[in-house]
């Protein structure tokens, strides 16, 4: 079991190169298995890593992550996944729904407010993390990169209200690849700054967890 583990680990959630598994995804492996790490916030920082390159490197266009953007979309916007335990189980039995993409257009231009449900079943919470250290957001390490993500987006997801406007050093991006020791000191900083995780509770006022309040509502 091991084994086969730290193969999935190497080829399917940590890839390098095909067929290969690098030293980082046994690092992962056994930081998971020998001392009870996490391992997804790795995963995270590497998705959001990949989506960023592609993005840059595609002038925009997204060619990757696909099957999981495509869950992530259908089960705020579909009919069928809103109420379900798990949405990918719902997406493997349907299968995906082929368009074109002028049919995407139009389906993107015909979305509202009241289509989109920001907070469902299969995402129920008692905490989350809003940032650490001196960071005012979290920035996540990778096998890759050192990457950062606003929880702004997470905190309607699940059911919290914003409490006030963003500032502008929260929105300001991390991204550092690990090339030639460059990274070294971000890493130490990061590694630093969850020593002083912040948490938010879940807001107890029943609006908060209904997706017709306005997104932007924090009162």
């Amino acid at each position: 079991m091991d084994v086969l583990t730290m193969v999935i680990y190497g080829v399917l959630l940590f890839p390098n190169i095909e067929y290969f598994m690098d030293y980082a995804a046994v690092d992962v492996f056994v930081a998971s298995k020998t001392r009870s790490e996490n391992p997804v916030t790795a995963i995270l920082a590497d998705a959001f890593g990949i989506l960023d390159l592609c993005s840059e490197r595609k002038k925009g266009k997204m060619l990757c992550c696909l099957p999981m953007l495509y869950v992530w979309l259908t089960s705020r916007v579909g009919a069928r996944v809103s109420s379900v335990s798990c949405p990918v189980e719902i997406t493997l039995q349907h299968g995906l729904e082929v368009k074109g993409s002028q049919d995407w257009k139009q389906f993107f231009a015909a979305l509202t407010e009241e289509k989109i449900r920001w907070h469902l079943l299969w995402q129920q919470r008692s905490h989350l993390i809003y940032y650490y250290g001196k960071y005012p957001n979290v920035p996540l390490i990778g096998t890759r990169c050192c990457i950062n993500y606003n929880p702004v987006l997470a905190q309607r997801q699940f059911g919290y209200p914003i409490r006030g406007s963003l500032t502008p050093p929260a929105l300001t991006p991390l991204l550092e690849h690990y090339e030639d020791g460059l990274a070294t000191n971000t890493l130490k900083q990061v590694r630093t700054a969850w020593g002083h995780v912040i948490c938010m509770e879940k807001d107890s006022r029943s609006w908060t967890l209904d997706r017709e309040i306005p997104y932007c509502d924090g009162s």
